[in-house]
């Protein structure tokens, strides 16, 4: 018996190749669904379900390494890197979340999700931003290699900006699709000083990919 429909707005995502708007449709007691509204030539509309399914975690490990070779994260506390486990699971939609643990305590994750040319980045999580640094990087290396494990050779990575991660993702390395974006960025950059945080929430969510020169560099660290 449905009760009660609510339509919010959460964004958009990247699908097969399209920036397109995101609108969540939440139905109480009934399965929620996800409805993304593709934008294409002459304003034509297309609507898509992406069903729920049940939530896993753990239930594939890719690669713990206990070297510290490819997965790290700096520690605040230690003043120094840290080695971290990445296990896989999936989301809730279907997707694929990877799990960040240090010393067998979950500190963060990434989710991805599967495109036709490479993988979405949908969601970052730094579950404590006071002692650990380098969940980006970490998330970017994962992604990679999560695209080599399909199989593929040449893949693009592509995912959104916002509130104020603008300024940490170019530095790194990512690009925006608009280049004005990437000036803007690039100036708040070299005029903030420094110690002090980048201010880029105006900027709003923007989608935003990984150059080929990056997936590349991504490839060599982890064919070492």
């Amino acid at each position: 018996m449905v009760i009660s429909k609510v339509l919010t707005t959460t964004g958009g995502k990247w699908l097969n190749g399209k920036w397109v708007k995101r609108v969540v449709e939440t139905v109480t007691n009934t399965v929620s669904k996800s409805h993304v509204e593709v934008e294409g030539i002459a304003k034509s509309k297309t609507l898509i379900n992406f069903e729920t399914k049940p939530l896993t975690t753990d239930v594939l490990e890719i690669g713990t390494k206990t070297s510290g070779k490819k997965y790290q994260m700096f520690s605040k506390t230690l003043g120094k890197q840290v080695d971290v486990e990445v296990s896989r699971g999936r989301t809730s939609t279907g997707g694929y979340r990877y799990n960040f643990k240090h010393n067998g305590n979950r500190i963060g994750y990434v989710e991805l999700a599967d495109t036709e040319k490479g993988v979405y980045i949908d969601m970052l999580k730094n579950f404590d931003v006071s002692q650990y640094t380098g969940t980006g990087y970490l998330a970017d290396l994962v992604a990679v290699e999560h695209c080599l494990q399909r199989g593929l050779k040449d893949f693009e990575i592509v995912s959104e900006a916002s509130f104020n991660s603008h300024a940490l993702h170019y530095k790194r390395g990512k690009r925006f699709v608009d280049d004005n974006i990437n000036k803007l960025v690039e100036n708040i950059v070299k005029t903030t000083p420094e110690g002090q945080p980048y201010n880029t929430s105006f900027i709003g969510s923007v989608p935003m990919y990984m150059p080929k020169e990056l997936i590349d560099k991504y490839i060599t660290i982890l064919s070492k």
